[in-house]
């Protein structure tokens, strides 16, 4: 089932999907253009990786998403390989891959290259690892899970809220473990093992001003962050919606087979006469931390819905665990009631449905434009992120052969976001270097990679002087008249399906 819908992705990336990259995907390519030990916002795994696969396929949307439904299929081997060991039964792996293939967020993960999709492979790696360390006694398991540590850190710092849960269960149940007298001398070699992940983002930022602890604590709207500091200032902000939202988040995310999640850890724990077998525990002290971090973050500012993905791994595993001896019973008297099969053929039907769906949101959204059904509602589509970028990189390549003409000098493109300015510079004519600049550290935004790079910084002094087409601002484009001699209006960007992003013209740059 893995193999076979790991062969459709592909399929599909290549020949059918209508899709442009997405602003993460776009400004993860143009990390991939500049290799380093570490970027401003991430560890350098999301960049190492497209470089690869570019450099074999070219510089390609399938190029750059080739690898998506690969570490998705890790996901699905790794932990249905765990709900084998735990039940010593393959269709509780089988279910277990299922519900991870019917998840939606797993299903965008399998098609958009993003960090999730490598850092949830290692998050599983990790969880099969640590299990074989501390239930089967396999000495080659505690390296393995400190390699797997290193791993999943370079594509994204969070996978360290696995150790808690580790330690924690291994801590209130060493009586249930099963460790040998080796296994001492393993440990510290699985830290210097996980320890390589961190070395390099350690030592770039330490040669960077440690910009990304500053990114960091701007996600939290706290001093010292780089963003404006919305807490701590003027006594203490929280909307319940913040918590709310995340909440609603996991729910839609996990798709039908959440249902079946929560059935099972209620009916462990409120079952008296049969208690969550350590291997149960052991699966919930892995989601834990990251699921109790991001709601307590909840309450300081709004988490975005995926922060907390890493949790889902061995969340599937424990819905699987719970469904199958229920699916058991069902098959054995289908006439008896059977919420687990009621749940089971949910999360089915919310999967195959939602990712049919998913494939052509384009083909939705035509249909309904055509029948006449208001902007408004039909934003709900989220197209605004999947297309437009190519046209709009189009017509900016048209703007500025005009600007080129009339001015003799050569044109440059400044957007006011560093996603769009990804996807311009992956959409342009030829993928120019040093052409493309984000202007959101001059303009009230936050800082990005673009203002490390020598190539992409807007102090370059061969700039000066030169014209520029400028995407983003409001209607007056206040935002550029700092940095140009005259600013000139030129509408919306064709292509460009979000409100209030209009371009200019800029001449003469000066630099803020």
């Amino acid at each position: 089932m893995v193999l076979v819908l790991t062969v459709l992705r592909l399929l599909y990336l290549f020949f059918y999907c209508p899709y442009n990259l997405i602003e993460d995907e776009a400004h993860y390519w143009e990390w991939s253009r500049h290799l380093d030990w570490s970027y401003y916002s991430k560890g350098p795994g999301v960049a190492w990786t497209i470089f690869a696969s570019t450099s074999l396929l070219g510089q390609t949307e399938f190029a750059v998403r080739f690898t998506a439904p690969l570490f998705a299929a890790v996901t699905m081997f790794a932990l249905a390989r765990l709900a084998r060991d735990i039940s010593g039964d393959w269709r509780a792996g089988f279910i277990t891959a299922v519900l991870i293939a019917c998840a939606p967020a797993m299903q965008m993960t399998g098609l958009l290259f993003t960090i999730d999709g490598p850092y949830c492979a290692c998050w599983s790696l990790c969880c099969l690892a640590a299990y074989h360390a501390l239930f089967r006694g396999s000495l080659g398991a505690w390296p393995m899970l400190g390699l797997f540590l290193a791993l999943g850190f370079i594509y994204k710092y969070t996978i360290l809220l696995l150790l808690p849960g580790i330690i924690l269960f291994a801590l209130f149940n060493r009586r249930n473990l099963v460790l040998h007298a080796a296994s001492r001398l393993l440990i510290p070699l699985a830290a210097i093992f996980a320890s390589l992940g961190l070395a390099p983002i350690a030592i770039w930022n330490a040669q960077h001003n440690w910009v990304t602890i500053h990114h960091l604590l701007g996600h939290l709207g706290v001093q010292g962050g780089d963003t404006p500091v919305t807490q701590g200032t003027s006594g203490y902000h929280y909307s319940p919606q913040w918590t709310l939202d995340f909440l609603a988040a996991q729910i839609a995310f996990l798709g039908g087979g959440c249902v079946a999640v929560g059935a099972a850890i209620i009916s462990w724990f409120s079952t008296r006469k049969i208690k969550p077998s350590p291997a149960h525990t052991f699966l919930l002290s892995l989601a834990a931390p990251i699921l109790i971090f991001y709601l307590i973050v909840s309450f300081i500012t709004e988490p975005e819905g995926n922060w907390a993905i890493g949790s889902f791994m061995s969340l599937f595993v424990i819905a699987a665990l719970w469904l199958l001896p229920r699916l058991d019973t069902y098959m054995l008297n289908p006439a008896a009631n059977s919420p687990a099969h009621g749940f089971w053929k949910a999360a089915l039907i919310v999967g195959v449905v939602g990712g049919v769906i998913m494939l052509r949101l384009d083909s939705i959204d035509l249909v309904l434009t055509r029948a006449g059904v208001p902007e408004n509602i039909r934003r709900v589509i989220p197209m605004s992120r999947l297309s437009g970028a190519s046209v709009q990189a189009a017509h900016v390549d048209r703007l500025m052969d005009d600007l080129r003409k009339r001015t003799g000098k050569e044109p440059f493109v400044i957007a006011q976001h560093y996603g769009r300015a990804s996807q311009l510079a992956f959409y342009l004519r030829n993928q120019p270097r040093g052409v493309v600049f984000c202007a959101s550290a001059y303009t009230g935004g936050r800082t990005s990679q673009y203002d490390l790079w020598e190539e992409t910084s807007l102090k370059r002094p061969d700039l000066q002087g030169r014209p520029a087409i400028l995407a983003g601002g409001d209607e007056s484009g206040s935002i550029w008249l700092p940095a140009f001699a005259t600013v000139t209006p030129i509408g919306t960007l064709e292509g460009d399906r979000k409100r209030n992003r209009p371009a200019f013209r800029g001449t003469e740059y000066h630099g803020w």
